[in-house]
């Protein structure tokens, strides 16, 4: 195996290439970069991560061609073609880069998120132009090395071993069966792997399914939701070398993509921490807090909320923590049963259409009570 990653990108128009994106890629991948009439066997058999722009519109052998059976219109059709001459045993990563990215929302451009595009596409994910080149370079090396990671874990052909060697899922850990049973819970791709002989249905269930939502991984705004903590505050624990620090370090994801979508942390690794603190149940709850404060050498805030839990707004993206009083449940179509359920301020969804659509039926009569008092 090369030892680094190779990046294809395609683009009809080369020099609309961000070129701090190719360049921060190019210090340690190895990039590609073709006109779509120029994309060889060679070229493809060869990537890890598959890029192409989503609107090509300089395209002149295309555009030559008689019949629109041989005119692919935009990246997306594309990826579709290419894709069809890879099998499915074989693993490689096929994304679009895209300035316009509601041209993949079927006219609704309220969910413009990108693995909610990808998903309904076919794709692995959609990259926004509007992203700053180091973001979107460093997710598409952290994607390129998560398939890597799974063409090595692949050829166990156990798909168990596969989705434990990902995750780098580690049975010594005192929590690691809930982990397991967590992860087992998340309805993982069992019979892709192993029956289908799918390996790249992994990635897709860890990015469409498991990172963008609260599951068996905590982002870090959930983490500072489970310990009653300001957000802003735990930044400055996990740098600083309390007692703290360390113990959630240990709670930390160290599996594949953790670099993609921000930092994650092992629930069942902060639910054993907060469980040890409590000294297993016997503190109340602002004890445990008050111990864990401590514990941070005063780098912690405690939050001055009564059972505080992560709030959506009406992108369905996670923006602030709350008290669950002030929340209702919302039931977005692409959320996961398995994932805790979201929850949005009753105050934003009364001034939100698409919110009030999402309203758990439980909680209707909250929201109406609501409207009453405003």
């Amino acid at each position: 195996m090369p030892t680094r990653p190779r990046i294809l990108m395609i683009e009809d128009n080369p020099a609309g290439v961000p070129d701090d994106v190719r360049a921060r890629l190019s210090d340690q991948c190895d990039v590609d970069l073709v006109e779509p009439a120029e994309v060889a066997e060679a070229d493809l058999a060869a990537a890890d991560v598959v890029l192409l722009d989503q609107r090509l519109t300089h395209w002149e052998e295309r555009d030559s061609q008689r019949s629109i059976s041989l005119q692919p219109k935009n990246g997306l059709a594309l990826a579709a073609i290419l894709r069809s001459h890879r099998v499915m045993s074989e693993v490689c990563a096929f994304c679009l880069l895209a300035a316009q990215p509601e041209d993949l929302a079927g006219g609704f451009h309220g969910e413009l998120r990108g693995h909610v595009l990808a998903r309904a596409n076919g794709l692995e994910w959609v990259f926004g132009k509007e992203e700053t080149p180091q973001d979107t370079a460093r997710r598409v090396l952290a994607l390129a090395e998560a398939v890597r990671v799974v063409r090595q874990v692949a050829q166990s052909g156990d798909s168990r071993k596969m989705i434990g060697a990902a995750l780098k899922w580690d049975e010594a850990t005192p929590w690691s069966t809930v982990a397991w049973n967590s992860v087992l819970r998340s309805q993982p791709p069992l019979v892709e792997l192993e029956d289908w002989e799918m390996p790249m249905s992994l990635l897709r269930w860890m990015l469409h399914r498991i990172l963008p939502y609260p599951t068996f991984l905590y982002g870090d705004m959930e983490l500072a939701a489970r310990l009653g903590v300001e957000p802003h505050t735990l930044q400055r624990c996990l740098e600083g070398s309390s007692p703290l620090a360390a113990e959630l370090r240990r709670c930390e994801y160290e599996g594949t993509l953790r670099g993609f979508g921000g930092r994650r942390w092992w629930r069942s690794g902060v639910d054993d921490l907060l469980w040890l603190k409590s000294e297993r149940g016997v503190l109340p709850p602002r004890e445990t807090q008050n111990a864990l404060l401590s514990l941070s050498g005063g780098a912690l805030e405690a939050l001055d909320i009564e059972e505080p839990v992560v709030c959506v707004d009406d992108t369905l993206q996670a923006t602030e923590i709350a008290p669950i009083s002030h929340t209702v449940r919302v039931l977005p179509d692409d959320w996961p049963a398995y994932a805790a359920p979201a929850r949005a301020l009753t105050s934003k969804v009364i001034d939100s259409p698409r919110l009030r659509l999402l309203v758990a039926d439980a909680d209707a009569g909250l929201l109406e009570t609501a409207e009453r008092a405003s």
